[in-house]
């Protein structure tokens, strides 16, 4: 998964992205699913960019 700064100059909200386990480096995380969702939302703030949302694994 990867952000790119004109997708968070312009914003989004509750955008989704699936990334896989193989994707993350190893540190040890069990996970049930080699699939990974990330419903995301991006804004500028006065200091840069917010980031906020959730992952289910």
């Amino acid at each position: 998964m990867k952000l790119f700064r004109t997708e968070l100059k312009s914003g989004f909200k509750n955008k989704l992205f699936e990334i896989t386990a193989g994707d993350l480096p190893d540190r040890g995380t069990d996970l049930v699913d080699d699939h990974i969702l990330c419903t995301l939302s991006a804004k500028m703030v006065h200091f840069g960019f917010q980031i906020s949302g959730e992952i289910r694994a």
